[in-house]
Formats: C-alpha cells, structure tokens, sequence
C-alpha cells in the first residue's frame, strides 16, 4: 500500500484513536517528526514563513512554499498535508492555478481556510463563495486524477470578539457546506468559551 496517498491519509482520520499532526516547516523538522513515529505531517504556514523571515498570512511568495514543499515532500515516508492558507489567490482561476502547481508533489492534503487573507476588515468569504473555492480545488485534483483530502478551516471563531451560540450554528452551517463542496475533514479553531 502507498502510505504517502489519500485513502490511507483518510483511513488514519476514521480509527479510534484520533490522528495527531505534528507541524513541520522545513526538512530537518519533517524528518525528526517523521523519525520520532508520526504517521502522518502537516505544515504549519506560520512556522514556515517564519523559518524565511515573514510573517503569516501569504506573505511568503507561494513559489518559495511550493519549493519548501517539493524538499519535504521528497524526502519523507509519511502522508503530507499543507497548510495553503486561502490558496494565494483571490480569483479562481488563480487559485485553480496554484493547486495544479501544488498537486503535483507528492501530498496527500491541504489545510484551506475561509479567510480573506490580507482583507482590509479581515472578513471571510460567505459560506457559498467558499464552498465554490472548494469546488474548484476538486476540479484540479480530479482533473489530474489525484485525490486530496481537503480540511477545512473556518475562521469564525477568530473574527467575532464575542462568541455565540448563533455564531457555533454559523460554524456549523459552514461545516455541512464546505463538507457538501468536498471537504473531507473540518477544522474548527478558536473557541474560547465552552
């Protein structure tokens, strides 16, 4: 069995105990995370913008991602998913573009968020604009007859200064969406409030 490819990257989500990911942003730290026993890696878009001297929030150009990428990429075992942050791009032909590129290392997944990186009122797209980016990025991967597990993020809980039941059934309308659109797993963070 190819351990690095979508279904056995999924079937690690769908057992008991749950899937922890350690976050990797360049190739010594892939390797030591792989090496310690982790079944699968993730990158972190913070630490690998970082580890270059940028901040966070795409300001790392996505072709030196897709480099840093490529080095992990090849040189680990293990199942690689990446945090694409809103896919560097706004247009979806952009976007469409960037995940060809993308796709055609060897990983297994992406983190994709529903922010508007670098928005002036730091808004997120409304829930049908992001599901049809999810979309798109399904048509690449279909197209290039690859399969990727998408996870979705969605940011709401970072973007209201005051948590909400209305605002947990917003998350979780847009968690039935973004599933509908072809996400495979969603990633909920920033709750404060129990």
């Amino acid at each position: 069995m190819n351990t690095k490819n979508y279904d056995y990257f999924k079937t690690l989500h769908d057992q008991k105990n749950p899937l922890i990911l350690y976050n990797c942003w360049d190739v010594a730290s892939a390797k030591a995370i792989e090496q310690a026993g982790s079944k699968a890696l993730a990158t972190s878009s913070y630490s690998m913008a970082e580890a270059w001297g940028y901040p966070d929030g795409e300001q790392l150009t996505f072709e030196l991602m897709l480099w840093m990428i490529s080095k992990i990429a090849e040189r680990v075992a293990v199942p690689l998913t990446v945090d694409i942050e809103g896919g560097y791009a706004i247009d979806e032909d952009i976007l469409a573009h960037n995940m060809e590129q993308l796709f055609q290392l060897d990983i297994c997944g992406i983190n994709f968020e529903d922010q508007i990186v670098n928005h002036p009122n730091n808004e997120l797209w409304e829930t049908s604009e992001q599901s049809r980016r999810i979309k798109t990025i399904q048509q690449v991967a279909s197209e290039l007859q690859k399969r990727v597990f998408i996870n979705a993020r969605t940011d709401i809980f970072f973007k209201a200064k005051e948590h909400s039941m209305d605002l947990v059934n917003q998350a979780i309308e847009r968690t039935y969406a973004y599933a509908d659109a072809g996400a495979d797993g969603i990633f909920i963070p920033g709750l404060a409030d129990p």
